[in-house]
C-alpha cells in the first residue's frame, strides 16, 4: 500500500533491477512472465553457484545437497522446488550421466558465467558493454583476426546501440522524475567513451578506408549521446539545487506526485493549508495613476542661450577662419622662398634637406595652394627616386611652377622673416 504520495512506486533498488532484468531478458523471453519479479530468487542461483564452486568433486550434486546449499537464502520448499525444476528444464543443471533416474547433477559452466554477464550489465548499463565492443573491434583489427565485412557490421552495431542509449536519455529527461534519473545515472559514468570510438575510427580509416563514411557516423552519434547526457546530467544538477526553494514542495516531489499518487491522497495534500480568498490590494485607478508615474517623461532639448558678449574676435568660427587664412598666408610665404621669379623650380632636393616629417608638411601646404588658375602649381611627376639610407627613403619628382600672368603674394615676406614665421605655425 503507497501511504507517502512522493515515492515512487518503481524507485526501489528491487524494482529498479527488476526492470532491467526484464529488459534484458526480453528478446530472449517466451512470455511475459518468463523472468523473475522478486529479485530474492536470485540468491538461490548465486546460492547453487557457491555449493558447486566449493565442492571438490567432478560428479555433481544431490538435489539433497543442494537444498542445504541454499538453506539460509530460501525457507520454502516449494519456492526452492520451483527453481530446481526450471533450472534443469532450461539446462543450467545437467544430469552427471544421461540415465532416467539420476540423481547428480552438474552444472552448466555458461549460466554462471551468464549471470555475472547479467548483473553487471544492470549495475553499468549498456554504455560499459558499448565500450567493450569497440575495444575488441580494434584489437581484432590490430591483430588482422577480422574481415571488412565483419567490422562493417559491429561499426553498425554500435551505432544503433549508441543512437537507441541517446534517444533514451532525451525520453528520462522529459518524462521522468529527479529519483529515477540520479537511479539511473550510474549507466552513463562513462567519460572515456569517445576516446575509444576515436581510436576505432583511426584504426579502422588505416586499414579499411572503404569503412572511413561507417566509422565518422559512429563518431556523430557518439557527440549526439554526448549531448544527450550532458542534457541529463544539467537537469539532475538544476532540479537537485532547486529543490530546497520551495516552502512547501519541491517541483520534483509535485512530478511523482503526479505520476504516481492515487486521487485519494492527492486530495488530502492541502486541507490543513489556509488560504486567503485572492486580493491585489489595490484598484484599477492606483494602477493607472502608479504606472504613470513610473515612466519614462519625454524632454525636448532646447538650445542654449546665446552669450551676451557678441565680439568677434571671443567667435570661435572666426578664429578658425583667421587661423585658415595665416597658414594659406604662410604657405604662399613659403612658395616665395624656393620660387622668385616666374618660372619653375624643381623642389625634389629641397624636400630631401627637409627630412621627414617636415618635408610631407611643407608639401602639405604647397598642395593646398595649387591650382590652375592661382598663382602657384605643383606638380608630381610619374618618376620616383629611391634613397634606402635617407629619411625620406621613397620620392616623387616635384616641381613647383609659378604663372606669368599671376602676380605675387599680397603680403611679400622677405625670406629670413618667413623662416621666422615657419617656426612658429598656428
Amino acid at each position: 500500500m503507497q501511504d507517502d504520495i512522493f515515492t515512487s512506486r518503481s524507485g526501489t533498488p528491487d524494482d529498479i533491477l527488476t526492470a532491467q532484468l526484464s529488459a534484458l531478458v526480453a528478446p530472449l523471453a517466451k512470455n511475459s512472465n518468463a523472468v523473475i519479479t522478486d529479485p530474492g530468487l536470485l540468491d538461490v542461483a548465486r546460492a547453487i553457484f557457491a555449493a558447486y564452486a566449493g565442492t571438490p568433486t567432478s560428479g555433481g550434486l544431490t538435489i539433497r545437497e543442494l537444498r542445504m546449499a541454499c538453506a539460509r537464502v530460501c525457507d520454502n520448499d516449494a519456492v526452492f522446488n520451483q527453481r530446481v525444476e526450471t533450472f534443469q528444464a532450461l539446462r543450467m543443471l545437467l544430469p552427471s550421466f544421461e540415465k532416467k533416474y539420476e540423481q547428480r547433477y552438474i552444472l552448466h559452466p555458461i549460466s554462471m558465467v551468464g549471470i555475472h554477464v547479467i548483473l553487471r550489465v544492470c549495475e553499468q548499463g549498456g554504455v560499459g558493454e558499448l565500450i567493450a565492443l569497440l575495444d575488441h573491434t580494434r584489437s581484432a583489427i590490430e591483430r588482422h583476426g577480422v574481415n571488412e565485412s565483419d567490422v562493417r557490421e559491429s561499426l553498425l552495431e554500435s551505432r544503433r546501440i549508441l543512437a537507441v542509449i541517446a534517444d533514451h536519455l532525451h525520453a528520462l529527461v522529459d518524462t521522468r522524475t529527479l529519483d529515477e534519473l540520479i537511479a539511473e545515472r550510474r549507466h552513463h559514468e562513462h567519460p572515456g567513451l569517445m576516446e575509444h570510438v576515436q581510436a576505432l575510427s583511426r584504426v579502422v580509416t588505416d586499414r579499411f578506408p572503404d569503412l572511413d563514411t561507417k566509422a565518422l557516423t559512429l563518431t556523430i552519434v557518439a557527440h549526439r549521446y554526448l549531448s544527450a547526457r550532458e542534457r541529463f546530467l544539467k537537469r539532475i544538477i538544476e532540479d537537485g539545487a532547486r529543490s530546497g526553494d520551495f516552502s512547501v514542495l519541491s517541483p520534483e516531489e509535485y512530478l511523482t506526485a503526479f505520476k504516481h499518487a492515487p486521487v485519494d491522497l492527492l486530495s488530502q495534500v492541502f486541507t490543513h493549508v489556509p488560504v486567503d480568498p485572492p486580493d491585489p490590494g489595490i484598484n484599477a485607478a492606483a494602477l493607472a495613476e502608479e504606472v504613470q508615474s513610473l515612466g519614462v517623461r519625454q524632454v525636448r532639448p532646447t538650445r542654449p542661450p546665446r552669450p551676451e558678449n557678441k565680439n568677434e574676435e571671443d567667435d570661435p568660427l572666426h578664429d578658425v577662419l583667421r587661423k585658415k587664412d595665416r597658414r594659406r598666408q604662410q604657405a604662399h610665404r613659403r612658395a616665395e622662398l624656393v620660387l622668385r621669379e616666374p618660372g619653375s623650380t624643381e623642389l625634389t632636393d629641397t624636400m630631401r634637406g627637409w627630412g621627414w616629417p617636415q618635408a610631407a608638411v611643407h608639401l602639405t601646404e604647397l598642395l593646398a595652394i595649387s591650382t590652375p588658375k592661382g598663382p602657384y602649381e605643383v606638380e608630381l611627376t610619374d618618376t620616383l627616386f629611391v634613397s634606402p639610407g635617407e629619411e625620406l627613403t621613397y620620392l616623387s619628382r616635384v616641381l613647383l611652377h609659378r604663372h606669368v600672368d599671376s602676380a605675387p603674394t599680397q603680403e611679400y615676406m622677405e625670406p629670413a622673416q618667413a623662416l621666422v614665421e615657419e617656426g612658429n605655425p598656428e
